[in-house]
């Protein structure tokens, strides 16, 4: 599907069509020609999705304190559940990648994944302002967000790694940093976590706490699909 078929899947029409269709020009395909690519609006699209959401787990978890609303934001926001979410709205057809980045399997990348989304979220509300983007997270997490029982035995990504980490094999989790992409104000970080030679994981975002939150939860599902979490 393209830009427009997919918008149409989830019930968005656009305005300004050249918007919806630089969120899914990626930096690979914009060097090869495409025009504009999306990362300006993935910036944006970053801040309105952490709105959103704030707006969303406060009305729907009325008891949570601030502590706790924070730790389920950072897991709800983590790059892996942004592409299950995008991967579950097919975002990743639409995408416009290089030759490289085509071949290499990008389209299926946890990473551009997440990316898409939070463009699309951008080039949603420069479109439409800030009411359909609400609309569409709570499209992407309402469910999610409504499984949570218990705001207080919501355990951050990382220390859940931790815990599980200490209790079976007697070690921490090592986080580093392997890629730094970007100028200074745009920065990527991709750091990896391993836990002795058992667990490897990676995660991105454009904070290195955000890097490693992903990490943990791709590692955690690691685990999850090999049986060792039986929590």
């Amino acid at each position: 599907m393209n830009p427009t078929e997919l918008a149409e899947s989830l019930g968005l029409t656009f305005n300004d069509p050249e918007l919806l269709e630089r969120a899914f020009v990626h930096r690979t395909a914009s060097e090869e020609g495409a025009g504009k690519n999306n990362e300006r609006l993935e910036y944006l699209g970053d801040a309105v999705l952490e709105l959103a959401m704030t707006e969303l787990l406060f009305r729907s978890l009325p008891d949570a304190d601030e502590g706790q609303l924070s730790r389920i934001r950072g897991d709800f926001v983590s790059k892996p559940r942004l592409a299950a979410c995008a991967r579950g709205w097919q975002l990743g057809e639409g995408l416009r990648l290089g030759r490289g980045e085509e071949k290499s399997g990008g389209r299926d990348k946890d990473r551009l994944l997440a990316n898409v989304f939070e463009a699309l979220l951008g080039a949603l509300y420069l479109d439409q302002g800030y009411a359909p983007c609400l609309g569409l997270v709570e499209r992407g997490f309402g469910e999610l967000i409504a499984n949570v029982d218990d705001p207080g035995a919501h355990v951050h990504p990382k220390s859940r790694l931790q815990e599980l980490s200490m209790e079976r094999w007697k070690v921490l989790p090592r986080y580093s940093i392997v890629e730094m992409e970007g100028p200074a104000h745009d920065r990527r970080y991709t750091v990896r976590i391993d836990i002795g030679e058992r667990v490897s994981a990676v995660g991105t975002d454009s904070k290195k706490k955000g890097a490693e939150t992903a990490a943990a939860v791709a590692a955690l599902e690691q685990l999850a699909r090999a049986g060792e979490d039986e929590s």
